[in-house]
């Protein structure tokens, strides 16, 4: 099983059809185990909560959601990683939150998967074994 870092880009694809959600449901295999920092949870609670106010979204099926994404991430502790987060963010002037995710996957040295092209271009040539941008997901026999 390969490890992966989830960003809440990718995660939030799986609940609600957005660019790029075809590779991102590539990651919905036995092949792989998704870990996200707590924090991915609540940035994609906000991106539901965004869109119940938009009214895309009825408020019950949002929080089936929360509750659904809650069984396809294996949530990290990262409070540790707050220095080495901040330290990233620094030198590629990025937020803390998402260079959160990047200190994670260079801490289980495993790959960080983002939809977010901005932090992908910034982190991705000094990270060249940890990032992996959405659409480089590959297929699996199992997807």
């Amino acid at each position: 099983m390969r490890r992966v870092i989830v960003d809440a880009s990718v995660a939030v694809k799986w609940l609600i059809p957005e660019i790029h959600a075809d590779a991102a449901t590539r990651l919905l295999t036995d092949e792989y185990q998704r870990l996200a920092p707590e924090l991915a949870v609540f940035e994609c609670a906000d991106a539901l909560r965004k869109r119940t106010r938009q009214g895309d979204l009825q408020p019950i099926d949002a929080s089936s959601m929360v509750n659904e994404l809650m069984q396809l991430l294996t949530v990290q502790p990262t409070a540790h990683l707050a220095t080495v987060a901040f330290d990233l963010a620094v030198t590629f002037g990025r937020r803390v939150y998402d260079t959160l995710y990047a200190a994670l996957a260079l801490q289980g040295d495993c790959v960080l998967v983002t939809a977010d092209r901005p932090l992908y271009d910034a982190l991705s040539p000094s990270m060249p074994g940890n990032m992996l941008w959405i659409e480089d997901v590959p297929q699996t026999d199992a997807g």
